[in-house]
This record gives structure tokens, C-alpha cells and sequence, in this order.
């Protein structure tokens, strides 16, 4: 994170509607939980906006900087909404282990944590779930050949651990 002057974070605290603005643009309204965390990030990037282009007019500098929030913000909630589905998929997975006695929990657990999120995917809904292969190919853009392979990989894997 660059460094940002007082003055230049002043003026963007005294013009904190614009981001607020920003904010409505990107689909963030003041009752969400997580809004006041993104309202003070994209005041940082408006200081910082001004700092690097204090040559430009200011006007000029508040049009790029509300296009640089709302984007820096949609950029935020696309991270918080992966690592959401990430949790949400990683306690569907602990809730089926509820159903093994706890030595093998512990085992599988192990294991569940050292696949990749694609695995991840593979185990719950075709293996646990028994989702066809041709559905989550399209779904993961990828080849029912490769699918195949990394199922056969997957429960190798597997098989390797609790054996």
C-alpha cells in the first residue's frame, strides 16, 4: 500500500459521498454487515487516487476514482463471495464425515483438507453426492475424459489413506 498524505486523505474524507455513491453503484447498501469495512477501503483508494494523480483536475480525479472504487469493491465481494462457497462446501464435506466413526473422520478430514478445490468439488458432488460426470464437466469447463481421470486419481488417493 503506497503511503498517503494527510491532506490528500482530508479531501477524501470530505468527500466521502462519492464514495458512498460508489458503493450503491457496486450493490452495497448501509445495512449490510460488511459495509462500513468497504466504505473506509474505498476511502483509501480515493486518497490514494488523488495522491497519484495530483496533476490532473479534480474533477478528473473524482471521475477515475469512483470507477476505481466501485471496481476495487466488486473485486472485494467476488473474493468474500468464493471464500463463502469454499466454507460453505468444506462443511458439507465435515457434515458427511458425522456419519464415520471418529478414527476414520479424522483420517478423511486430513485427507479433505489437502485436496485441491477441484478434487474438493469431484468428492462432494459426484462421489458423495452422485452427480453425473457429464453434468460437472460442463459445470467445471473441463473434458469428461479429464473428469474421469481425476475422479480415478481422487479415489486412488483415497484408498491409499484409509487403506
Amino acid at each position: 500500500m503506497k503511503k498517503i498524505s494527510k491532506k490528500s486523505f482530508l479531501k477524501a474524507w470530505n468527500n466521502k459521498k462519492l464514495v458512498a455513491v460508489a458503493l450503491k453503484r457496486a450493490h452495497v447498501w448501509p445495512s449490510c454487515h460488511y459495509y462500513d469495512d468497504l466504505m473506509q477501503e474505498g476511502l483509501i483508494k480515493y486518497a490514494e487516487m488523488i495522491e497519484q494523480h495530483s496533476q490532473l483536475e479534480e474533477s478528473e480525479v473524482d471521475r477515475l476514482s469512483f470507477m476505481k472504487v466501485v471496481w476495487h469493491t466488486q473485486d472485494k465481494l467476488r473474493q468474500m463471495q468464493r471464500k463463502q462457497e469454499k466454507e460453505t462446501q468444506d462443511d458439507e464435506l465435515f457434515n458427511v464425515l458425522d456419519h464415520v466413526d471418529e478414527e476414520m473422520a479424522f483420517i478423511l478430514q486430513d485427507a479433505i483438507l489437502n485436496l485441491d478445490e477441484l478434487e474438493r468439488k469431484v468428492l462432494l458432488n459426484n462421489i458423495l453426492q452422485g452427480e453425473s460426470l457429464n453434468q460437472s464437466a460442463k459445470e467445471y469447463s473441463i473434458s469428461k475424459s479429464q473428469l474421469y481421470r481425476l475422479k480415478d486419481k481422487l479415489l486412488a488417493k483415497l484408498r491409499k489413506l484409509l487403506g
